[in-house]
């Protein structure tokens, strides 16, 4: 079985049209979140999950934008905003609510969560050296998975602590140096984790972290 990961596409119709053709030959592709914002075409992008039976979690992005979206249809500042991927149709408006914050699935007699920033927090992010505290909080808020996938930090990431993998396919988006501008694969039941540079098509090494409090 494999499965294609993105997140923090932010509206970039480009990027994800590119991870698209990368992981055309997945059984399904999973979103942890951030769609919108900052780029114009999250309504196109919205449709193309609709089609694909794209499963996706709301990121921090989405809850803003929900949250303030009639304050920004109401201003004078209307094309802007749109540009920035702030205003959005209703019809996305509406998908976006559906989303949960959270998945779990159960491929392959292998547990998944998937989350945005961590399981309780949207805003959260974590790095293969981030605190052990916050590690050991992961491990032990997640006793009965596998694998959680996370979003966020714009950054991949392979790591493992105690029974959990944590993986992070880094961000579609890619304008700010801080971008990974990629995507990844998840083979199950053999855990393989693949990420790809959108730029190229090509396979991006990220080393395996071992955190073991």
């Amino acid at each position: 079985m494999q499965i294609g990961l993105i997140a923090d596409i932010h509206g970039d119709l480009a990027g994800f049209q590119a991870a698209l053709q990368l992981l055309d030959k997945t059984d399904f592709i999973l979103c942890a979140g951030d769609i919108v914002d900052r780029g114009a075409d999250a309504d196109q992008i919205i449709k193309i999950f609709q089609e694909r039976g794209i499963k996706s979690i709301k990121g921090n992005h989405e809850h803003s934008v929900l949250h303030y979206q009639e304050r920004w249809r109401q201003t004078d500042k209307i094309e802007q905003l749109t540009q920035l991927g702030r205003i959005i149709s209703d019809e996305t408006v509406a998908y976006l609510q559906t989303l949960p914050d959270t998945i779990s699935l159960n491929i392959e007699n292998t547990n998944l969560l998937m989350a945005h920033g961590t399981p309780w927090s949207d805003i959260t992010g974590i790095y293969p050296d981030s605190r052990q505290p916050l590690i050991n909080q992961l491990v032990t808020r997640c006793p009965d998975r596998d694998i959680l996938i996370l979003g966020h930090t714009h950054q991949p990431m392979h790591l493992i602590s105690h029974h959990l993998t944590i993986l992070n396919p880094g961000s579609i988006y890619g304008v700010t140096i801080r971008d990974s501008h990629s995507c990844a694969m998840l083979t199950l039941p053999d855990r393989i984790f693949t990420v790809y540079d959108l730029n190229t098509g090509n396979k991006i090494e990220i080393p395996l972290v071992r955190r073991e409090a």
